[in-house]
């Protein structure tokens, strides 16, 4: 039996004050618990950091060692410079722990700093979850998500790290051999940062080079480089023929074109592909787009395709069934913020089958008739499986605001505007009008008809 379990069976025959240190008790062994958990992340991370700086300190010693020699190399074939003296442990040392940020941390701070910010938000996280009671399972996926973000977050130091010790050894190489000039050259594709691109074949001197202003990297996961510039005739002498490696915009695959600018080479074969443009819009904005898409997949369900990809082809090529999507959203977000607009007895109201039978599909009342043909050719229900359009209709009453639209001396009558989808996922507007009697609601229309102006509005 724990101590909890004891004060709990003991309450009314235990003296008052023995209770109280009872609970005192309790109360420490709580917190001498969270103390202990709380020693034992910090070293669990602690052990982390220190394995995570030695192993980036190991590759950015190589990164930087093979960078330095390879660009001496190439240097020496233009320049024919000859003289190459081997990098010191010691200096090498000195220049992997010089900061390059404008905020003048090392790499080594940064990811000590990021270890703090683990331990206190799984400290944090920890704390919620034993006070809201959560169990061990759902303790265990909150503790994943903080590592996937810190791991998210190591991988972008990294790359970044690496970018700019790779950046230094360039800089260090061009002293070497007394370059004068460099240029920058951005990635020609289309997941190259605005900066990269307005960065792009600039031309700077030497003694300017700056990591992180006037060379790259100029952001997380930049992937800028920078050449030795000698001259606009020197340069189109050993550039001849060779020009500039791109990504395709159509397929994705690298290769060679011609020795352009970015903006150059954009203005070629990207401004004017309405395929590249897509794939430029989608990369550029996934980030607010996957956001968008989990809000939309929580509200619209099933109605909403599981496929990411699809979603933005439909926001960014088919404008008009994007626009009636976020119509139906806001319509079904308005019933979740206002459940109070729920249509009375929703979830047992009627719908008579002759509606069906002798209106819509079958009789001779033509308004009917001409309402079911349109619901048959937009939706494809007709006489023959009218009762799977019957009850798509009573499950959409349950998550569609209503509204009063008119009084009788028995009832009230309610209209609501719901979507449904067709086989392809394209939504279909409908009206559908309600008589609520006391406790009974049925249903007295239903017909397909466009979406208000004003509903589409912000």
């Amino acid at each position: 039996m724990s101590l909890n379990d004891f004060i709990e069976k003991s309450k009314g025959s235990l003296d008052p004050d023995i209770e109280k240190e009872l609970n005192i008790i309790s109360r420490r062994v709580r917190i001498s618990r969270l103390q202990a958990m709380e020693t034992e992340l910090k070293k669990t991370i602690a052990d982390l950091m220190s394995k995570e700086e030695k192993d980036l300190f190991n590759h950015l010693e190589g990164t930087y060692k093979s960078r330095y020699y390879k660009e001496l190399y190439e240097l020496q074939r233009i320049t024919g410079y000859d003289s190459v003296r081997e990098i010191s442990e010691e200096d090498l040392k000195i220049i992997l722990n010089n900061p390059w940020t404008a905020d003048g941390r090392e790499f080594s701070k940064r990811i000590w700093d990021r270890g703090d910010k683990l331990v206190n938000s799984l400290k944090d996280n920890l704390m919620r979850d034993i006070g809201r009671g959560a169990s061990p399972d759902e303790s265990i996926k909150n503790i994943e998500k903080q590592f996937n973000a810190s791991k998210a977050a190591a991988s972008r130091l990294v790359y970044t790290e690496t970018a700019a010790i790779s950046s230094k050894a360039t800089q260090d190489s061009y002293e070497k051999l007394g370059v004068k000039q460099y240029q920058i050259l951005a990635t020609l594709d289309l997941k190259t940062s605005d900066i990269c691109r307005s960065m792009d074949s600039k031309i700077f001197d030497y003694k300017d080079y700056r990591i992180g202003i006037t060379a790259p990297p100029f952001h997380p996961n930049c992937r800028s480089d920078t050449v030795p510039y000698f001259g606009d005739e020197f340069e189109k002498e050993i550039d001849q023929d060779i020009g500039r490696m791109a990504r395709d915009p159509n397929t994705g695959k690298s290769g060679k074109v011609e020795d352009l600018s970015y903006k150059e080479w954009y203005n070629k074969y990207v401004k004017d592909n309405p395929k590249a443009v897509f794939k430029e819009k989608a990369w550029k904005n996934r980030n607010t787009d996957k956001d968008q898409f989990i809000k939309y997949k929580d509200v619209l369900g099933k109605d909403l395709k599981n496929n990411f990809e699809a979603f933005q082809e439909t926001k960014y090529k088919d404008k008009d069934k994007y626009r009636l999507l976020r119509v139906d959203y806001k319509r079904r977000k308005k019933l979740i913020d206002n459940p109070e607009l729920l249509l009375p007895n929703a979830d047992k109201a009627t719908i008579d089958n002759r509606k069906f039978t002798k209106y819509l599909f079958g009789g001779e009342n033509e308004d009917g008739l001409n309402k079911g043909r349109l619901i048959e050719k937009k939706l494809g229900y007709n006489i023959d499986n009218y009762l799977e359009f019957k009850n798509e209709i009573l499950k959409r009453a349950v998550i569609y605001p209503s509204h009063i639209n008119g009084k009788t001396h028995k009832g009230i009558r309610y209209e609501q505007k719901i979507f449904m989808y067709d086989k392809n996922k394209n939504p279909v507007n409908l009206i559908v009008g309600w008589y609520v009697e006391g406790t009974n609601t049925k249903m007295t229309t239903i017909f397909i008809k466009e979406v208000s102006r004003d509903e589409f509005e912000d």
